[in-house]
């Protein structure tokens, strides 16, 4: 590799690649969230084509002919070999360069080879290259650039895509380097050597998509309207190739990781492993050290980027796959040897990494901090319990059953109970811990056709109009209908049918940004057509979704389409509304918090948001009064468009997880409120007449929930509640002032009352079961005067500890018998009718006959 004069950092190797396809007439976009927009296809951005899948479908018009990026990627795919290899991880960057209908294959394979052997000086005889073997034009391309026929391999995979289970995709061309250099002629990429293939001799670096087909959901592949190139070079890879380090891990993309991961390692590895039950072996931990390490250096990094764009740890989605990515960090640092909780620290220094690239994790610092703290905490209490079951088990096996308990329900990971099993010479019914494991995916997974991520082939274009207009004339230009699991396009429909329909232009805004879709009807003299939900196709146009109520329908007619304007209006009093709340609680809170989620309906608007501690009574009325006190001051609500850059230099709020165009919409409230936002409002916050906080609370760790009413809805809100006082004043026979202390009295003296009558019911039961005539043959049975009397049984049963006591649900009455009586218990009372009362050790010996 020739030589720079000083070694470049990764900011420079990032840096050189966007300067060069900017002077290419490339537009340079930043990073976009590693949360698809609009794309429930897709858990996460897996490559940095995903951002513009509709643009390279055809089916969008893109803005620019001509993109390059350095995206956020994230995948799953390989966790296991996350480590284990020198290649893989699960955070990556892709620097990309994408044409839409412009430039094609010569392009693409000259700039790429100019670019990697002028501008990063790599030696062009450590590179190889691949082409589909349908593709004999790109290998004609290489040798145009001199590169020998013995360097250049056919290979079958060189076809890639598409992201998710529809969309472009095409055969493709990659380039790799040579880490070393090998005698046998015939070792190749795709056809090492076994050993040049376990020391990866090379490394895949830039793979150039000739994007020209569209697969379709049955499988089929249509071509595009236009040629297409998509092009991806992991950054690590190049990285590593550049600074010439032995693996990715030690470039100044990771070695700060590693180091400051290792000052957290503790002195006494074998007490960890001793407070873990597993056994320690010196030479397996050495063995195995560096691996640990690079697994928890890039688990880390990967969960701090998926926290800054907005990800929270959960049991599903993407923050089931965040949870489980912190875990294996946290599994793997009790390995390596780490005793204490440390995983708070590492953000600092993947922040000094990043802090000129990603400024995201810088201003949600604190609050990745504190998500890593309860993780860890809530980890450890985990792992504690898991050990605690584990050492229940008192069998050589364990069952796939048990391992997914512990997996499942306890948090505890596969691979640490396959550790602690090893360590005592115990094996793991592994098949069916997988077994169990497919069961719940497949509970998980969406069956029914999201018609916002359907594909079909038609292209469609709709234009919004809706701010300005709530009735619009326009036409049809397309009709769908959902027909079991398949989307079809349609020319004509009639009363009673359910189907979507695609207009040229529309005031209906289309679900977005946590705002609902409108409701309204479509209509000309042949037909009504109830429009129920609006939502827009992730390829840009407008779906109206609804019913025929009247007449038919066919595509090209003139129709007339009016919105439900009172549903509008109040929607939009919501939506301002919650920008209020918003910004009241930064104000009130701090400026960690952020809107994690929220939902403005025309009747109420829900604001999830990042917050660690409770919120008092006094701080959710502080919250609500900053609210009106705004509403109050009749602030107006200025619209307006300006540059990304400006409007965030202005201190705009922006989503992480919103895929923003140059030019942004802004809805800025005085001085105290300034948001990019799509959404509809009102002109002046008096137009929101009243805000009311009805409910707040804690929906799972750090992120909390407010729901709200404005409006209309605060008089039906106040109605109801002096309808109740109204009722309790006529109940109690109180004075509104006096009630809560009537009530308080009366619950005290009920509390008295209920236990007095639960000391007689014990004296009764007792004198029942002391009269029976309880024989080892015999089953006794008795009633109960409430079922909740079952728990007062139950507690007299346990000094007799050779009885079993039922609950006979239809009958309500209490069946005695003695613990060897199960063919007697078996045959006299139905196991469905039964519900058990756990009486010690009897409860498993009768729950085995169930």
């Amino acid at each position: 590799m020739q030589e720079h004069k000083q070694p470049l950092t990764h900011e420079k190797i990032r840096n050189l690649f966007l300067e060069f396809f900017e002077k290419k007439q490339h537009k340079i976009l930043k990073s976009f969230s590693l949360i698809p927009e609009n794309d429930p296809s897709l858990l996460f951005v897996a490559a940095g084509m995903v951002p513009f899948k509709p643009e390279f479908s055809g089916k969008i018009q893109p803005k620019y002919k001509r993109i390059a990026t350095c995206q956020k990627c994230f995948r799953m795919d390989d966790l296991e070999n996350v480590g284990w290899t020198l290649r893989h991880h699960t955070f990556f960057e892709m620097l990309g360069n994408f044409s839409f209908g412009d430039y094609f294959k010569k392009e693409s394979i000259y700039w790429a080879y100019e670019l990697l052997t002028e501008v990063y000086k790599l030696e062009p005889s450590k590179l190889y290259f691949s082409c589909h073997p349908e593709d004999e034009e790109s290998v004609k391309i290489w040798m145009s650039l001199g590169i020998p026929g013995e360097k250049i391999v056919v290979l079958e995979d060189n076809f890639w895509g598409p992201a998710g289970p529809t969309g472009p995709c095409g055969p493709s061309t990659e380039i790799f380097y040579e880490n070393f250099s090998c005698q046998n002629k015939n070792c190749k990429p795709g056809s090492e050597c076994p050993e040049c293939k376990k020391n990866e001799r090379f490394i895949e670096i830039w793979n150039i998509v000739f994007t020209q087909y569209f697969k379709e959901p049955d499988g089929t592949l249509t071509t595009l309207p236009q040629k297409n190139i998509d092009t991806g070079m992991g950054l690590e890879r190049l990285t590593k190739i550049i600074q010439n380090k032995p693996n990715q891990y030690l470039t100044d993309l990771f070695l700060p990781i590693l180091t400051k991961i290792r000052e957290f390692i503790h002195h006494d590895i074998e007490e960890v492993y001793s407070e873990l039950k597993i056994n320690y072996q010196h030479e397996d931990y050495l063995q195995k050290k560096e691996v640990y390490e690079r697994i928890v250096a890039d688990h880390i990094r990967g969960s701090i980027f998926l926290l800054a764009d907005g990800v929270v740890p959960s049991n599903d989605g993407r923050g089931y796959v965040l949870r489980k990515l912190i875990r294996r960090a946290l599994l793997y640092s009790k390995l390596l040897g780490i005793k204490k909780n440390y995983l708070s620290n590492m953000t600092d220094t993947v922040e000094t990494i990043f802090s000129n690239v990603y400024p995201e994790i810088k201003s949600r610092k604190e609050y990745i901090k504190k998500m890593l703290d309860n993780e860890e905490n809530s980890f450890s209490k985990n792992i504690s319990k898991g050990m605690d079951y584990l050492s229940k088990i008192d069998v050589n096996k364990i069952t796939g059953k048990d391992a997914f308990f512990l997996y499942d329900t306890l948090g505890f990971p596969i691979e640490l109970t396959l550790e602690i099993c090893k360590s005592k010479n115990l094996t793991i019914d592994i098949d069916e811990f997988y077994k169990e494991l497919e069961i719940q995916r497949e509970k998980s997974r969406q069956k029914s056709l999201d018609i916002k991520i359907f594909s079909i082939k038609d292209k469609y274009t709709t234009n919004f109009i809706g701010y300005q207009n709530l009735d619009y004339q326009s036409k049809i230009i397309g009709i769908l209908k959902k027909e079991q699991e398949k989307i079809n396009t349609i020319e004509h429909a009639t009363k009673g049918e359910e189907v979507i329909l695609i207009v040229e232009e529309t005031p209906f805004y289309p679900e977005s940004g946590g705002q609902v879709g409108d409701k309204g009807k479509i209509y000309n003299d042949n037909f009504t057509f109830e429009v129920q939900d609006t939502q827009k196709h992730i390829e840009g146009f407008i779906l109206h979704i609804g019913k025929i109520t009247e007449g038919s329908v066919s595509v090209g007619q003139n129709v007339f389409l009016s919105v439900d304007k009172t549903r509008r209006k109040l929607t939009a009093i919501n939506h301002t509304a919650t920008h209020l709340l918003h910004s009241s609680l930064r104000k009130i809170l701090g400026h960690h918090v952020y809107q994690s989620g929220s939902l403005v309906d025309w009747d109420r608007l829900r604001f999830d948001f990042t917050h660690f501690e409770n919120l008092s009574e006094k701080d959710i009325q502080n919250i609500e009064n900053l609210v009106n006190e705004k509403i109050f001051e009749e602030i107006e609500v200025e619209i307006s468009y300006k540059p990304l850059k400006v409007a965030l230099n202005e201190g705009a709020i922006a989503l992480f997880t919103e895929k923003y165009p140059d030019t942004v919409r802004t809805v800025k409230i005085g001085n105290f409120s300034y948001e990019l936002c799509g959404g509809t409002h009102v002109n002046n916050t008096s137009s929101i007449g009243i805000f009311k906080i009805i409910n707040y609370g804690s929906i799972q760790m750090g992120i909390k929930r407010i729901e709200a009413i404005t409006s209309i809805k605060t008089l039906d809100h106040i109605n109801k509640h002096e309808q109740l006082i109204s009722k309790l004043k006529s109940l109690t026979k109180q004075e509104e002032n006096k009630i809560i202390n009537y009530l308080n009295k009366l619950i005290e003296e009920n509390k008295e009352l209920l236990k007095k009558n639960k000391e007689l019911k014990i004296k009764l039961y007792s004198k029942i079961i002391e009269n029976m005539d309880i024989r080892d043959d015999k089953l006794l049975e008795f009633h109960v005067e409430e079922e909740q009397d079952i728990l007062l049984i139950h507690d007299i049963l346990k000094i007799k500890s050779k009885y079993i006591g039922l609950y006979h649900l239809e009958k309500r009455k209490i069946a005695i018998f003695h613990k060897d009586l199960t063919e007697l218990f078996k045959k006299t009372i139905p196991k469905e009718d039964i519900k058990l009362i756990k009486l010690g050790d009897y409860f498993k010996a009768i729950l085995s006959h169930q």
